[in-house]
């Protein structure tokens, strides 16, 4: 039977309007879905006439007021596969996008024109920023929503870059070999999880950031992570290869930010809370650093913290002397007071008047 203009449900036809909606004929006497009828029967890989779209002729299927999409696969794409301005909270899942130009997927707001917040779930990145021109993988400004098994790989560009926006989540995501950024967070209360294997460049950059929360594994980055201005609050937990403290930070760190860095030994076993290792001629200002932040001096071969102003180790604070101490050089010491003899490094003790003994291994 001919079932054009019909609706059919339930085995029941009944006759719809097959006028197209304007002006003068509005809803319901109109179809508002007949404009959809030329593409039910487009290709699943859209063609172009020259075999690659740009980005400076906007191309649509399909606009809708809110949409989910869902196993759609962009490549080869002379700008980004995808940009993406609305319908605003759409939600896309199982989207791949390789070797294009440009992003991935670049999201888009503009206020008074569009609205790009996006979420989804299940994308992967591969290889995009053909040519290297400085793009990547997901690129969201003003409009990162909540995402899940996000991946984000390529050896050029960077890999998820967000901005402008607040809010932002990222569960089981991984950002792998992009040299130029692996993950660049700016705004607040942003949250991500996953890994982050980067291309020798900064794995996790935060700028401007406020309350956010970061648990990460990172490898094969340099440096691990760069602050830029940050306002402060936020929370990083991070499992390294990485030792050495020209290689795990960048720039300073708010003084409100919580800091926890495991070192991932080389046989993959946990070796605990790992410090920053540093000489003591490398040693930045204290001030930098937030009350209790903690390094390993490579020079005297122990840990120091910040106190907020000055760096300080377990000696920090004993008096020092050239030579055996005596009462008349510390008339006001009691017993059990230390001094170290900066002659030799003993450590004396007082023991009693005029009883002064260097702690030996006898």
């Amino acid at each position: 039977a001919d079932l054009v203009g019909k609706s059919c449900l339930r085995r029941e036809c009944r006759q719809i309007s097959v006028t197209g909606c304007s002006a003068t004929s509005p809803p319901p006497l109109c179809n508002s879905a007949l404009g959809l009828y030329p593409f039910q029967f487009l290709s699943p890989v859209v063609p172009f006439s020259n075999g690659r779209s740009k980005d400076g002729k906007a191309t649509y299927t399909a606009r809708l007021a809110y949409k989910i999409s869902d196993n759609i696969k962009v490549y080869g794409s002379d700008g980004d596969a995808w940009t993406f301005r609305g319908p605003h909270d759409s939600y896309i899942t199982n989207y791949v996008a390789t070797q294009n130009k440009g992003w991935a997927l670049k999201a888009e707001f503009l206020a008074g024109s569009y609205n790009g917040i996006v979420n989804g779930r299940g994308w992967n990145s591969w290889i995009n920023d053909v040519g290297g021109i400085g793009t990547g993988s997901f690129y969201f400004d003003g409009t990162a929503g909540k995402f899940d098994d996000i991946v984000a790989s390529g050896t050029t560009g960077s890999g998820i870059i967000v901005k402008n926006c607040n809010s932002s989540s990222f569960t089981n995501s991984t950002c792998s070999g992009h040299p130029t950024i692996g993950l660049e967070l700016r705004g607040n209360h942003h949250y991500f999880q996953g890994v982050l294997i980067n291309g020798n460049g900064p794995a996790l950059k935060m700028v401007s950031t406020a309350m956010c929360e970061v648990h990460v594994s990172i490898g094969n980055a340099n440096p691990a992570v760069t602050f830029t201005t940050p306002v402060g609050g936020d929370q990083l937990y991070i499992q390294t290869t990485q030792a050495a403290a020209t290689t795990l930070f960048s720039g300073a760190p708010h003084a409100n930010t919580l800091i926890d860095v495991t070192q991932i030994g080389a046989l993959g076993f946990g070796s605990g809370r790992k410090w920053p290792t540093i000489s003591t001629g490398s040693l930045p200002a204290a001030s930098l650093f937030p009350e209790g932040f903690q390094i390993f001096n490579s020079t005297t071969n122990k840990p120091m913290w910040s106190d907020g102003s000055n760096w300080q180790d377990a000696q920090s604070g004993i008096p020092t002397y050239a030579g055996v101490p005596t009462d008349i050089l510390f008339p006001n010491a009691v017993v059990g007071s230390p001094v170290l003899d900066t002659t030799d490094g003993r450590l004396y003790l007082r023991f009693g008047s005029a009883d002064w003994r260097y702690v030996g291994l006898t």
